[in-house]
């Protein structure tokens, strides 16, 4: 699934998307990052996972991506 693809931790998945780490807690409760593992008490979020949602929010500045704003509906 992953291949090359590098898995990162809350806190550096925090420092790519510039946010703080509970940010990314939310989020992960809430299932907006597919893909992400959790194992134990800790969660591990694929690199490709956060530049698809990047992508995704292209053209839309000071916005979240559309997953966020769903899962954050939830």
């Amino acid at each position: 699934m992953f291949g090359e693809d590098k898995i990162l931790t809350v806190g550096e998945a925090a420092a790519y998307l510039r946010t703080h780490p509970l940010t990314i807690h939310r989020l992960l409760r809430k299932g907006a990052f597919p893909g992400a593992l959790r194992i134990g008490r800790v969660w591990r979020i694929p690199q490709s996972v956060l530049e698809e949602l990047g992508r995704l929010a292209l053209g839309k500045p000071n916005r979240p991506p559309a997953a966020w704003m769903k899962a954050a509906s939830l």
